[in-house]
């Protein structure tokens, strides 16, 4: 009797994640490589959250704050299996500041939130 097993691990973050085309109302997130850990991947998670703009906070207080809130979920439908190269985020509000992490799932976990800095 052989009993064959591989390795297999939550998949890795993206190398980047970036904003690609934005209009008044959506944007086109650019996402780059990833590591699927070995095992195909089941789901994407994309989580967004307002920044609040305040000139009498200090950038201390506005990370605080930041780190505070929650984020939240985006709902996406995706096609099986899941290609990623981009992700296109509607209905967002006109002038409104946004940040945005990304991670995917395979079998064994979720993978870590792509860490990107940018807002948008």
């Amino acid at each position: 009797r052989v009993i064959v097993t591989t390795n297999t691990s939550v998949p890795g973050n993206f190398s980047s994640v970036d904003a690609t085309a934005v209009s008044h109302e959506w944007i086109m997130l650019l996402l780059g490589n990833i590591d699927d850990g070995g095992s195909p991947l089941t789901k994407l998670l994309l989580h967004y959250r307002q920044v609040r703009r305040d000139p009498t906070l200090t950038a201390e207080a506005v990370e605080a704050a930041m780190t505070a809130e929650e984020w939240v979920e985006y709902p996406l439908i995706l096609s099986s299996p899941i290609v990623l190269d981009h992700v296109m985020v509607r209905k967002l509000q006109v002038n409104t500041t946004y940040q945005f992490r990304v991670r995917v799932l395979n079998r064994n976990g979720k993978g870590r939130p792509a860490s990107f800095s940018n807002t948008v």
